[in-house]
């Protein structure tokens, strides 16, 4: 798909971390103009770019944001390139383990604020700008946690399907202004180090899923390319799952 996105504007938030770095690549390497949203002072986005740059042939914007702080996200559509923005990919999100009898409602607040308010912020202003471009995209990322039940993640789970139910409203009531709304749904996401740190949890996975190992995070950008190009025109409201089979497995 190289060259298709030229002359299109993607914002990838949270662009810092492995997935969105790999997501923002993939676009970049498909022709688009990639804006990276980071939340720290200390995420290395001036790396991520220079990295893109090089590989890509195409230097990314990069654009410093608190998604939790409706000012500062407005400021962001208002005064970044992230305002010419005709594809829009919401990976930004929490991903914060704590036993269910331990949460408090702050604990549920601060992560629905960042993986369902923030995305829905995003997505409007996002919408907004499209508009006046006769149409876009709008990727947001979910997880297989939206519907497979972790006992230390209720909050985050919980979060997700709140996310799968944005979408889908979302691509129903934009439909109208050209906009298509998908959602990619990963699995367990490979990154350096995940064997040491959670070896049972990796043999079990490895052990239950079909493909034997656990998802690569260009795997799921290239989910996020397909569903933003033309190849997927007919497709809006939609979850396209990226979990190497596991989901299809009986759990009994």
């Amino acid at each position: 798909m190289s060259g298709e996105f030229e002359g299109r504007t993607v914002l990838v938030t949270g662009a810092a971390g492995g997935l969105g770095a790999e997501i923002a690549m993939r676009f970049a390497q498909a022709g688009a103009h990639v804006v990276l949203h980071h939340r720290s002072p200390r995420d290395d986005v001036a790396a991520l770019a220079e990295r893109i740059a090089a590989e890509a042939g195409v230097a990314p914007d990069t654009v410093r944001c608190d998604l939790t702080d409706e000012r500062d996200l407005e400021r962001m559509f208002a005064e970044s390139a992230a305002g010419r923005a005709t594809i829009l990919v919401n990976n930004a999100g929490a991903y914060p383990a704590k036993p269910f009898l331990d949460l408090t409602a702050d604990d549920w607040m601060s992560t629905h604020r960042l993986n369902v308010v923030a995305p829905f912020l995003c997505m409007q202003h996002a919408a907004r700008a499209m508009t006046t471009h006769g149409g876009g995209s709008i990727v947001n990322i979910t997880s297989i946690s939206a519907d497979r039940a972790t006992p230390d993640q209720a909050h985050y789970g919980s979060s997700k399907a709140a996310l799968r139910s944005l979408t889908r409203t979302a691509a129903v009531a934009l439909a109208p202004h050209g906009i298509r709304v998908n959602a990619v749904s990963p699995g367990l996401l490979w990154r350096n180090g995940l064997e040491t740190q959670w070896p049972e949890g990796v043999a079990r996975w490895n052990d239950r899923a079909p493909t034997g190992r656990p998802v690569r995070p260009r795997e799921v950008a290239d989910a996020c390319v397909f569903l933003s190009s033309t190849r997927a025109a007919g497709i809006t409201g939609h979850e396209l799952v990226v979990d190497g089979g596991i989901t299809a497995v009986t759990d009994y």
